[in-house]
């Protein structure tokens, strides 16, 4: 939900879970603002839904920039960062997308840009980008499959866009502060004649980083890039629209700050799984369980890339390597909204184009044994990720919506969309297998990887869905309304890429036991690659996504409603991980990568209400989620190697609240709290596996002798990435100064997040913590500086954490006996900013 506040001087806002946050001087009561989260232009707090608004003034004010400062400030939501820049995983109201595609949509003006990576999980850069001349950002929480299509099983992200305006204006907006921070931002539009206008913008930026990597010294988690957008938009007359946009984007980003957390526990797994897989009864399975360190002063170590070349003479020095490029995002982004009003309704159509070629070359292991003086390196294994992936998106919508006289409006659609993706990996795993001293020299990743031939990896990826839609307004007494909504899809997904060649059999190597990428030495300085063969293969599916809701309107002043929804979560083939994507038979199919839908259903309560002449809001919502055949990743051993697949697994059930109250306590200071709380739990949650980290973890096994595998189960687990409470808090003091038109501006958020558990195992979580930040400074109607403070007391617990799996270095850091799985389920944090202050300038003319 969203409002906005009445005031004397310029409107500045931010809506937060189902409230507002109000930033100017002498405001006398909330008014509605108004949304186009169901497509259309609707009052706030007149729609049933539960949405967080962000208007433009408000994002400048509070240095948003991408998606992760958007969940910043909206209670129950949040966003996990996890191997690599491709990997953003956005959590709504406790629901993870885990290892499958993402959960949530990402729309701008209208257009699903919703992508799902390639080799990693979650959604690509494309998911995560920065903030261009935006007029405002809307959160929608719960299943909106019916409205948005495919990407929307938990909610939606929409952007929408500044248009040229009625008169000419201009903004300049800069932002300096530690750790290199320079954003510049400028615009400028306005009409060009009486029925065309054009609009301008463009952003350059650079961050340096928070953290620097211990072996050379290289900044990590910062960045540079610009971006330039133009918009046009036609108004011949009364009737008829058309707005073209177009926007390119260049940036470029260092690797992660990471932290690996290794291994410091030990279990075995129980007696029934002797015999399956490569369990034995001396089997002892290592992992990083309970909660990450904080950063407190810890460095991040990465490998150094080792370089390239046939001559190890010509190579650099260990101590002499750089690191890795990090990751680029080359993106084009088009889109044409025409809208034409034909008198008993409207009919729009949105077309959109979308480009993005982008990369990533970084330490994919984490993994890493320093030497004595911290200067290199020196494991005997690892991984070394390089990827290329160019994605291209085509949609077209047509949708009519009706402008009758009487109870009774309607809304009719159509939607073609296609994403293709390309990706080309030529990046290199080296395994000393097995891994432990005396087997393999030193330094062995360091003087194999260079002199690996790198044979490319081509993935590729066609996702076609095509759908009709319909929606029913129905007025059917005073004060009450019953909307009914739905959705009917196809969609269609093939996949190609590479398995091993079963002819290919080289010494130890067989084809089912390694993925296309390893190296191995044959002898005399020659190194061998196994042969590869393509596989292609497709999977379609057919769903319908309904929704119903009925609102009655008490007062003005308060509403009520109730809804039942459905989202669905299309299957597809999944393609996380090199060795999850092999034909792992191999039998030319891709079967046993294929993975079915998960659907959800909601129900959900919401009031909103307004009191004391509107200089208070309390909204909420309480709501019940049924969640089943979640996407899970699972781990098994395919012919000895260790693969991840997706597999149809869970049932759960999400109980929830989002609570928020307004105050306006006086005509300059106001008061906000954002609540969430959620209690989700796996109420079914049984698999098949026969990896002995799994079925140790699990500590149970009903074992499978024939398919050799252990049936575990985890039923009674808490869900994954699920905070059971959480608050956003903003108190701000909005004097006038003087008569000369200008007003101060002191404020305070605190953001609070409870633990949560990393994975369905429940054996490792994050910690809860709590991050508060301060501004103040000076506004006035055309202008705004301030000065600010974010994360004022240095919090760094850490917020982001991911599973990985250890190569070899744990193990030789530990002189660990061959009884020890040698690929440990262990894992890395993402190391969060520390404390750092900034100013922030905006003037508009």
């Amino acid at each position: 939900m969203s409002i906005a506040i009445s005031q004397v001087s310029r409107l500045s806002l931010v809506v937060t879970g189902l409230g507002v946050l109000v930033t100017d001087p002498a405001f006398s009561q909330v008014e509605e603002i108004v949304i186009t989260a169901r497509k259309r232009e609707e009052n706030l707090q007149e729609v049933p839904l539960s949405v967080t608004a962000i208007a433009a003034e408000q994002i400048e004010r509070l240095g948003i920039r991408e998606l992760q400062d958007i969940t910043r400030y909206t209670p129950g939501v949040n966003l996990d960062s996890g191997f690599g820049l491709n990997d953003q995983r956005l959590v709504i109201r406790g629901l993870s997308p885990s290892r499958g595609r993402p959960n949530s949509a990402i729309l701008v003006d209208g257009i699903d840009l919703t992508t799902e990576s390639v080799s990693t999980a979650g959604g690509s850069i494309l998911f995560n980008q920065r903030l261009l001349d935006m007029q405002q950002v809307e959160v929608v929480k719960g299943p909106q499959s019916a409205m948005y299509g495919r990407a929307a099983f938990t909610g939606a992200i929409s952007y929408v866009t500044r248009d040229p305006g009625d008169e000419l204006e201009g903004q300049v907006g800069v932002d300096l502060g530690e750790y290199g921070r320079r954003y510049v931002r400028m615009a400028v539009g306005g009409p060009i004649t009486e029925t065309f206008g054009l609009r301008v913008s463009g952003l350059g930026w650079n961050e340096d980083g928070y953290y620097n990597e211990g072996f050379t010294g290289a900044d990590l988690g910062g960045g540079n890039g610009a971006g330039i957008s133009l918009v046009g938009k036609w108004e011949p007359g009364d009737r008829f629209a058309a707005r073209l946009r177009v926007a390119y984007s260049d940036d470029e980003y260092d690797q992660q700050a990471t932290l690996y957390n290794p291994i410091n526990t030990f279990v075995s797994p129980p007696d029934s799984a002797n015999g399956i897989g490569s369990v034995t009864p001396d089997t002892v399975v290592g992992l990083f369980s309970g909660i990450p360190d904080d950063v407190n002063g810890r460095t991040p170590y990465l490998t150094p890339n080792p370089g390239r070349g046939t001559d190890p003479a010509d190579l650099p020095a260990p101590e002499d390597r750089e690191a890795y490029e990090g990751g680029f995002a080359e993106v084009i982004n088009t889109s044409l909204k025409l809208d034409w009003d034909i008198g008993a309704g409207t009919i729009t159509s949105y077309t959109g184009y979308a480009n993005a070629d982008t990369g990533q070359a970084f330490d994919g292991d984490f993994d890493v044994r320093p030497n004595a003086d911290l200067t290199a390196d020196i494991a005997r294994g690892g991984t070394a990720v390089n990827f290329v992936t160019d994605t291209r998106l085509l949609s077209q919508e047509i949708r009519y919506s009706s402008n009758l006289d009487g109870p009774v409006q309607f809304t009719v659609g159509a939607l073609y969309w296609d994403e293709n993706v390309n990706q080309n990996e030529t990046g290199v795993s080296v395994l000393a297998i097995p891994p432990w001293p005396g087997t393999t020299p030193e330094n062995y990743f360091n003087t194999i990887a260079p002199q690996a031939v790198l044979i490319p990896n081509i993935i590729t990826r066609d996702t076609n869905s095509r759908s009709v839609y319909g929606m029913l307004d129905w007025d059917f007494a005073a004060q009450w309304r019953l909307s009914i909504e739905a959705r009917y899809a196809r969609e269609e997904m093939e996949v190609s890429g590479t398995g091993c060649d079963r002819s290919s059999i080289t010494g130890f190597f067989l084809c089912d036991f390694s993925t296309p990428d390893i190296v191995f030495p044959l002898g005399g300085g020659v190194f061998g690659h196994l042969a590869r063969v393509t596989t292609v293969d497709s999977k379609t599916d057919y769903y319908v996504a309904p929704k119903a809701s009925i609102e009655w309107s008490a007062t003005e002043d308060l509403m009520t409603y109730l809804s039942l929804s459905r989202g669905i979560k299309p299957g597809g083939i999944t393609t996380v991980g090199s060795g999850a994507f092999l034909d792992q038979q191999p039998d030319g199919t891709l079967d046993e990568a294929k993975f079915d839908a998960e659907t959800l259903t909601a129900l959900e309560i919401g009031i909103k209400s307004s009191w004391l002449e509107r200089r208070l809001i309390v909204n909420g919502a309480v709501f019940y989620q049924e969640y089943d055949d979640k996407q899970v990743p699972v781990q098994a051993q395919v012919g000895g190697f260790l693969a991840t697949n997706i597999e149809n697994a869970g049932q759960a059930e999400v109980l929830g609240l989002e609570l928020e109250t307004i105050w306006l306590m006086t005509d300059n200071l106001r008061l906000q709290v954002g609540y969430s709380y959620l209690d989700g739990e796996f109420t079914d949650l049984v698999y098949t596996t026969n990896s002995a980290n799994s079925i140790a973890r699990a500590g149970n096994c009903a074992p499978d002798p024939v398919e050799n595998v252990c049936e575990i189960d985890l039923s009674n687990n808490t869900m994954e990435d699920v905070p059971k409470h959480s608050v956003v808090a903003t108190l701000g003091y909005y004097p006038p100064l003087g008569s000369a038109g200008f007003s101060g501006l002191l404020e305070a958020d605190v953001q609070y997040d409870d633990e949560r558990f990393i994975d369905e195992f429940n054996d490792r979580k994050i910690d809860s913590y709590s991050l508060i930040n301060l501004r103040a400074g000076l506004q006035a109607d055309n202008w705004d500086l301030l000065l600010y403070v974010n994360n004022v007391f240095d919090d760094d617990t850490i917020r982001s954490w991911s599973a990985a799996t250890g190569l070899v270095a744990t193990s030789e850091k530990n002189l660990i006996d061959p009884n020890l799985s040698i690929f440990p389920a262990e894992g890395f944090s993402i190391a969060p900013p520390p404390r750092h202050w900034g100013m922030r300038a905006n003037f508009r003319f």
